[in-house]
């Protein structure tokens, strides 16, 4: 207690403190100066005990050196005991070179070593210190060390004079202290007197008169901090001003808003609220302000309050919730939409918390009607979203309908394509020069309608999403030069002239060689339609390039009638065309530019064209490719060249041709026997396998889908017999999806003859893989040696016979007339598939009649069964027998049966049996009474 009243006495004033400040600073720097020079005083007379002791030291080597060599320790002892009287004399001692004690003030030590010399013969301070001075010195003999001196002084006189030192500095540094105090006391009565003028002035603020101001004159600190003191006493009365304004304007605005607004501090304590609230609680400002909830509101409603005002200000945010509640001014009632946020000071202690409520009861109406509007308009796009969802499974279901129809359609439409090609093929080379023509204009036919049939086939399986690209190395001049020369003849007719241009483009690709031939040829045989004078150019061009993977341009540009700007956009569209007259110049079905755009986009491209009417076109396309590896291939063979070239070779080479259709049969046989090739034939895989087993052939031409046995199982089942492994087997079948040649080249497969057969593309493929050394044909089961084929070995002939030859017999007239008047039976059509024979035609209608008859019982009971993959068999061989024969709605009505059977629809196959059940056995009567 008596040290804290000391401390605040002296600490009570601003002139104390500063009295007691410099008095503290000058007596400090005093002390530090005094023992300072008490410091130097004491080093300088110890530096000279230091020095008496050395000299005395080497006084006392000097006298000791003839004694010491003589080795006369009495005459040591006697200098030794000499010096005994010697102020300060702490010890005197006389050594040999090694240290042992010759002569000692004290005799008792004589004889003792020491071994504490210094290690070189000079004059050494052993010890230093305000108690002892030790001093070593060498005795000299000449210039050979002897032995050594220690003098030791004691402190006594060098501590008395230090101790005078020191009583000299304390006097001193008091006088200092006492003048400090002085001068401190006279500057801080000089400096508080100033300063209390300052002090006043606060006080006089402090009691409510703002009005008063510090008057110094002057130009010292104090005076210049009045004048600040002043300046800040304006600036903080316009800032109260302004902030008195301020407030008042605030609280104008908060009282304007229609939100209800209040404060409360952390204890619930309303601190402040505007007029809005006043109507709520029915009382003003000044009467809320220091009252809580509890004090006008219910005990629940006050609690429900109190939560949410705990649960903001425990939140680092904002509280949001709703409350209904009723105005005490008016009792009114309003929803309230309460957002209450927690008010920190500067350190973040939670303050109190700030509430803002809101009128949400329109909005709240207008939302609950509006979300009637919404669930009415759910419902309504859960309906209409079930009606689009239903049109795009309709649709999908169209679609894949339409691309299972294409490839039926063109499965069925290639059968009689390959009879109808293959039999041209044959008449022309056994007729007159007016039937060749007339033959020439049916192939010409054939061949421009199946590109049509290609061209739909291609488009369905793009959108299908069937169609597969393929990936192998490519030469950049071989897929030119195949366009070339598939359109030199015709350019060269018209007088063009072709160009190729390849730029830089590598010479080895690797990508689907087909469909770029396919691409390119597109373009050209549109640029060859449309261009009658000037050239057409092909090109390719390097757009990108990154390491192995390469953007590659190709263009057919030519100098025809061009196309108008408002046409080019609409010609990669399905079946458009720039002309769509019924009178245009040129033809075409206006697929060709669609199917390269599309397999552009496939190959990671696009398609386009430019075109200025009357000068020409450039239509082009990209396509993403690799980088190829490969050699220079020798230059092709013309597939014109192939005919010529088998039959030219000297061994008849021995072919198994695998197919169950008979009229597929015959065109085959023809064109095989055509090139001088021997054939064999079986039925189905189940007899390939087994004229396989029994000798080898050069070469197996299968079909697909043949009765007991597939192509490919058959196909298999061969490639495992001995001595088979190399040998070619080609598929002969009229499914083109890339899919069916992926899973013939995984069976064993080597190679694909698309039907109908081209017979030029049939021979050019049967030159690549038939040996050029086959051998001569042995005896074997040859086809012209079979009673079964015996019908066929010169079909041109029959068919010449029945075509121009007059009906002289009346039972063949009859039976025509017959057949024809049966509803279901197409007489025309089953006699095309028999090539016009009439008997080979009334043995198959036989066949049908006795082996067909049960089906439908038979078929009708395996339903009932639930075995339907046996109702299936019968059912696809009643649909392949029925279309082969001409009776085309039996045929329908089987494909209908056949479909529901593999998908093993039940309900469906019922269904599709009834009417057949009706149709079938009434065109069985009827060709039994014909037949008859």
């Amino acid at each position: 207690m008596i040290l804290n009243g000391v401390k605040n006495w002296l600490l009570g004033t601003m002139r104390r403190q500063l009295t007691l400040g410099m008095a503290t600073l000058v007596t400090a720097i005093m002390l530090l100066f005094i023992q300072d020079i008490t410091q130097r005083e004491q080093d300088h007379v110890m530096s000279r005990q230091v020095l008496q002791a050395q000299s005395l030291a080497q006084g006392v080597a000097q006298a000791s050196a003839s004694w010491l060599a003589s080795r006369d320790f009495a005459g040591l002892q006697e200098i030794i005991d000499g010096m005994r009287e010697y102020p300060d004399l702490s010890h005197a001692i006389v050594l040999d070179s090694q240290g042992l004690v010759l002569a000692h003030d004290d005799v008792q030590r004589r004889g003792l070593y020491l071994s504490d010399l210094p290690t070189e013969a000079k004059t050494t301070v052993v010890q230093r210190s305000a108690h002892l001075i030790d001093i070593a010195s060498p005795v000299m003999l000449g210039s050979k060390s002897i032995g050594w001196v220690r003098i030791g002084l004691g402190g006594k006189t060098l501590a008395a004079e230090i101790a005078a030192v020191r009583r000299q500095g304390l006097g001193y540094a008091l006088l200092a202290v006492l003048l400090s105090v002085a001068f401190a006391t006279f500057a801080g009565r000089v400096l508080s007197r100033r300063l209390e003028v300052i002090q006043q002035v606060a006080n006089a603020i402090q009691s409510g008169d703002t009005g008063v101001r510090v008057d110094l004159q002057g130009n010292d600190e104090v005076a210049r901090l009045g004048r600040q003191f002043n300046a800040m006493l304006d600036r903080l009365a316009e800032d109260r001003k302004a902030l008195a304004d301020s407030e008042e304007r605030f609280r104008t605005l908060v009282n304007t808003l229609p939100d209800l607004i209040w404060l409360k501090n952390a204890d619930g304590v309303y601190l402040g609220c505007n007029k809005r609230f006043e109507a709520f609680f029915g009382a003003s400002n000044a009467a809320i302000q220091g009252k809580t909830d509890y004090d006008f509101v219910s005990k629940e409603l006050a609690d429900f309050f109190r939560l949410h005002d705990r649960l903001a200000m425990e939140k680092n945010g904002s509280s949001v919730n709703e409350e209904e509640v009723v105005f005490a001014s008016d009792g009114h009632h309003e929803l309230l939409e309460t957002t209450k946020m927690p008010m920190r000071d500067a350190t973040g202690t939670v303050m109190g918390v700030l509430g803002i409520g809101h009128d949400i009861s329109q909005r709240k109406a207008a939302e609950n009607e509006l979300e009637q509007h919404r669930n009415h308009l759910q419902k309504l796009v859960e309906q209409r979203t079930s009606e689009l969802i239903s049109a795009r499974d309709a649709a999908e279901s169209a679609s894949r309908a339409k691309s299972a129809f294409l490839a039926n359609m063109s499965h069925e439409i290639r059968t009689p394509m390959n009879a109808i090609l293959g039999l041209t093929h044959l008449l022309r080379a056994k007729v007159g020069p007016a039937q060749a023509d007339y033959l020439g204009k049916i192939d010409a036919a054939g061949k421009h309608l199946l590109s049509i049939i290609n061209n739909i086939l291609d488009i369905s399986k793009i959108e299908a999403g069937r169609l597969q690209l393929e990936h192998g190395d490519l030469a950049l001049s071989s897929v030119l030069d195949h366009v070339h020369s598939l359109i030199a003849d015709a350019a060269h007719t018209k007088g063009l002239a072709l160009r190729i241009d390849t730029d830089s483009v590598p010479p080895w690709l690797c990508g689907d060689v087909m469909r770029l031939r396919q691409c390119i040829l597109n373009y050209a045989s549109n640029a060859l339609k449309f261009t009658e004078r000037g050239h057409i150019t092909l090109a390719a061009e390097l757009l990108e390039e990154q390491g192995d993977e390469l953007l590659v341009r190709f263009a057919v540009s030519d100098t025809g009638i061009g196309v108008a700007a408002d046409k080019l956009a609409g010609l990669f569209q399905p079946f458009t065309q720039a002309n769509t007259s019924t009178t245009r110049q040129y033809g075409g079905t206006g697929l060709g530019l669609a199917i390269t755009r599309r397999l552009a986009e496939l190959m990671g491209g696009e398609a386009g064209a430019e075109s200025i009417p009357g000068q020409g076109s450039t239509f082009w396309f990209t396509a993403r490719l690799q980088r190829g590896h490969g050699s220079q291939l020798p230059t092709d063979r013309k597939i014109h060249d192939a005919e010529a070239q088998l039959r030219a070779r000297p061994c008849r080479a021995r072919l198994l041709l695998a197919e169950d259709n008979p009229v597929n049969r015959e065109v085959a046989i023809e064109l095989l026997h055509h090139v001088n090739l021997a054939v064999d034939v079986a039925a189905d895989g189940v007899e390939a396998v087994e004229l396989a087993c029994q000798q080898h052939y050069d070469l197996v031409l299968m079909d697909i889908q043949m009765p007991r046995l597939d192509g490919l199982e058959a196909t298999r089942a061969i490639r495992a017999l001995p001595g088979w492994q190399d040998t070619p087997i080609l598929a002969m079948t009229a499914n083109v999806f890339d899919e069916d040649r992926r899973a013939a080249i995984a069976a064993g497969m080597n190679d694909h003859v698309a039907k109908p057969v081209d017979p030029e593309q049939l021979f050019a493929t049967l030159l690549k893989w038939l040996p050029a050394g086959a051998e001569k044909t042995g005896s074997g089961r040859m086809v012209a040696e079979t009673p079964s084929a015996a019908a066929v070995v010169d079909p041109v002939v029959d068919v010449v016979v029945d075509v121009v030859v007059d009906v002289v017999v009346d039972a063949e007239a009859a039976l025509r007339a017959r057949l024809a008047d049966i509803a279901d039976l197409d007489l025309a059509a089953g006699l095309a598939l028999m090539c016009g024979k009439l008997p080979s035609y009334r043995r198959i209608l036989g066949l049908f009649v006795d082996s067909h008859g049960a089906d439908v019982r038979q078929i009708a009971q395996l339903i009932e069964q639930n075995d339907l993959v046996a109702a299936e068999k019968i059912a696809h061989a009643l649909k392949g027998v029925a279309g082969n024969v001409g009776a085309q709605p039996i045929y329908q009505l089987a494909s209908e049966l056949d479909k529901a059977l593999k998908q093993a629809d039940k309900a469906a196959a019922e269904a599709a049996l009834a009417p057949l059940a009706e149709r079938l056995p009434r065109l069985l009567a009827a060709l039994r009474a014909a037949l008859a």
